[in-house]
């Protein structure tokens, strides 16, 4: 007689057996990239140079511990991209605030430093969007060594930060929990006393 397996069990061994996958071509290309800037930082010693890890190699570095259980990732922050405007790096950041509330972790806020459209000189503008969305009110300050944090951004882009918590298959659930962080003036508003979330309510009504 052959057995039938339910669905549901053969859903759950599809998805795992996808996340190995994901899970291993992460770490064959990531641990390519880590070893490439290792050995031009070794170049640079011999040359006199300062030695230097891109954040997608910081963030390798960090996930490998954690696999090795020898320290696990604490910390999130977010830095945007240098010519992305206002809206789209305080939107970056909610969903930074939001990934590390979802996944156990402590989000640690960098202040704007660098933003595109400016009117004005750079430091004068991104302070003044930084009073406007007000995003670090409540929040702990970045104070921890580069290697030590995740920056959201890059962790995005390499790929890997939503396999290392489990959200790859989750997508859905992170995304109403982002919907509940800020929801839309079509919803109820938001209770809170971060005052920045009330105009991002407003700013991001069209986005949501």
């Amino acid at each position: 007689m052959q057995i039938t397996r339910p669905p549901a069990v053969s859903m759950w061994r599809k998805q795992t057996t996808n996340l190995g996958f994901l899970t291993l071509r992460y770490l064959v290309i990531a641990s390519g990239r880590y070893t490439r800037t290792c050995l031009t930082n070794c170049v640079k010693v011999l040359v006199g140079r300062k030695t230097f890890f891109h954040d997608h190699d910081l963030i390798f570095q960090q996930y490998v511990l954690q696999l090795i259980g020898f320290r696990p990732i604490q910390w999130l922050t977010c830095i945007g991209f240098p010519k992305e405007g206002p809206g789209s790096q305080a939107f970056r950041i909610m969903h930074a605030i939001n990934f590390a509330r979802s996944s156990g972790l402590v989000y640690l806020h960098t202040p704007f430093s660098v933003i595109g459209h400016a009117d004005r000189p750079q430091q004068k503008w991104a302070n003044a969007w930084e009073t406007f969305f007000n995003l670090g009110v409540g929040e702990k300050a970045c104070d921890v060594e580069r290697h030590q944090v995740v920056n959201y951004t890059a962790g995005k882009q390499a790929g890997g930060l939503r396999l290392f918590f489990g959200w790859e298959n989750r997508l859905d659930e992170l995304d109403d929990h982002f919907k509940a962080l800020v929801p839309d003036d079509a919803r109820t508003k938001i209770k809170s006393e971060r005052e920045g979330l009330l105009k991002i309510q407003k700013y991001f009504a069209m986005a949501l």
